[in-house]
């Protein structure tokens, strides 16, 4: 059974993400210039193409066009651990317990030095790019517009990059590192949204858009004849393609001329990816009532990535001669979040199950908040063919203290934005060059553990394999957990963004 469990690892399910939720938020860093220099807040106003995420009710106010852009995004993210204090690393002796040979052990530590990856400190510092190509058209239907707008990676040798990890002990055996939640970190992959906008009557639009998601997945089937020899096998691949949308939906009114009053809401999104192997190995059988079959171990388990919360965004505006500026308070349902492998914070928090006592603990402490979020932005109009924005974004973190096993790194974010909007003609052509500048802080933050609420990885209850004696190593708490006994998290990020639209 030790072989037959240790070929599982040769199995893997191969997922590609083809357009997915998991690029760099569209309604926090935008996706187009003018977007990004008012903080994403373009709700209640707008003219560029980026209020496809922001608010598609504002499509009837962007001109046809087709549109280019870059943005470089640089972040300076890092998590630094506090050192471990001595004894509570797990130790070698490990191997010499009964813990291998106790039945209903589903999670057994490695010993600290024979870990793959040394524990160390969280540095996101590699720059990433993205380039956006899209139109607006009314295709001659009179007070619609339709847009869409692809956004590539440029960063990536590939279409798509994932890699999942765990928020706890576990993620000991693979990059022992503590990783960041909601900023900082994303998978490069391609995103496509795709909407349009109507205008009902002078005073009232209505607008619906939705990111298009697409995930390739394959079921790995291996036949492995020599269990001992787990560098060759026999594999046959199986894959599907599966898509879903996220769609966006916005309405703005103006009661006024000067006034605008705009709701937008965005559904839950994020990708859940039942991935299955199935292991055949030489000369492994299991009785049935009348004969024996040859074993198939099935392995299944859950993937979620590109998680991105519930929304619900209200924002007002106010535009009079060159100046507007406009304010929106997101309302982001945090409370649902699931993490890589399919876990609700609470459920990543308990105590996992184990013949050896553990203590039972409260986990709705873990849960994670419902945020209120806040942008704001202001554009000046001071010359004919030029306009200047800036803006301001407040993001208050969903997480709660992390004194437990798990280990979401995460706090509150500030953001500051610049923009400049140039028209100008060139071969005849009139055409809008725009820029934006973007500076992110995530406020750094703390986090000290307590062993009570972590799982003890060297059991004090356990006995050595042969003599069934007492360990005295074992007394006490042993971690692998690349959280304890604490971190400290937070950094910055700058992006800038340059466009170029056509209108026709």
């Amino acid at each position: 059974m030790r072989l037959a469990a240790s070929a599982l690892v040769v199995c893997a399910a191969i997922v590609w993400p083809a357009i997915a939720h998991a690029a760099p938020p569209f309604d926090v860093l935008g996706s187009d210039p003018e977007t990004s220099g008012v903080a994403a807040s373009n709700v209640a106003y707008g003219r560029s193409i980026g209020v496809l995420a922001t608010n598609p009710a504002l499509l009837p106010s962007v001109e046809a066009q087709a549109y280019v852009g870059y943005m470089l995004i640089a972040p300076q993210m890092h998590v630094r651990l506090k050192p471990k204090p001595a004894g509570t690393d797990v130790p070698l002796s490990i191997y010499d317990s009964d813990l291998g040979a106790t039945a209903g052990v589903q999670d057994r530590s490695l010993p600290t030095s024979e870990l793959a990856v040394r524990r160390g400190d969280t540095t996101i510092n590699a720059l990433n790019s993205r380039l956006g190509v899209g139109f607006v058209s009314s295709f001659g239907v009179p007070k619609l517009k339709v847009g869409a707008l692809v956004v590539i990676p440029l960063s990536s040798g590939s279409a798509a990059d994932i890699a999942t990890h765990y928020d706890d002990e576990r993620e000991a055996a693979f990059s022992n590192r503590v990783r960041f939640m909601r900023f900082g970190e994303w998978e490069p992959v391609i995103a496509a949204t795709a909407g349009a906008g109507y205008e009902i009557t002078p005073r009232l639009n209505v607008g619906v858009s939705a990111e298009l998601s697409a995930t390739a997945v394959a079921k790995l089937k291996v036949y492995i004849p020599d269990a001992s020899v787990q560098s060759y096998a026999n594999t046959n691949l199986e894959s599907n393609v599966s898509t879903k949308l996220r769609p966006t939906i916005g309405a703005r009114f103006t009661p006024l001329d000067w006034l605008a009053l705009a709701a937008v809401w965005r559904a839950e999104s994020y990708f859940h990816v039942d991935g299955a192997s199935e292991v055949t190995l030489w000369n492994q059988h299991e009785p049935q009532t009348d004969k024996t079959i040859l074993k198939r171990t099935v392995l299944s388990f859950p993937i979620v990535f590109g998680y991105e919360p519930m929304q619900l965004a209200l924002a007002a505006g106010v535009e009079r001669g060159p100046f507007t500026t406009q304010i929106v308070a997101t309302w982001q349902r945090w409370s649902q979040y699931l993490d890589h492998h399919g876990s609700t914070p609470q459920d990543a928090a308990a105590m996992p199950p184990s013949p050896f006592a553990r203590p039972q603990i409260d986990t709705s402490r873990y849960a994670f908040s419902d945020v209120l979020a806040l942008q704001g932005g202001a554009s000046w109009r001071y010359a004919k063919n030029l306009q200047l924005s800036a803006g301001a974004a407040w993001y208050p973190s969903p997480v709660p203290a992390q004194i437990g096993r798990t280990n979401y790194a995460d706090n509150t974010l500030v953001g500051f934005t610049l923009g400049h909007r140039h028209e100008f003609r060139l071969f005849e052509r009139r055409m809008i060059l725009s820029a934006a500048l973007q500076m992110w802080v995530m406020l750094e933050r703390t986090t000290y553990k307590d062993p009570s609420q972590m799982v003890d990885e060297f059991p004090d209850a356990v006995r050595t394999l042969e003599s069934k004696r007492t360990m005295p190593e074992a007394q006490g708490f042993q971690s692998n957990n690349p959280g304890f006994p604490g971190y400290r998290a937070g950094g910055w990020l700058t992006a800038a963004s340059l466009s170029l639209a056509v209108p026709f």
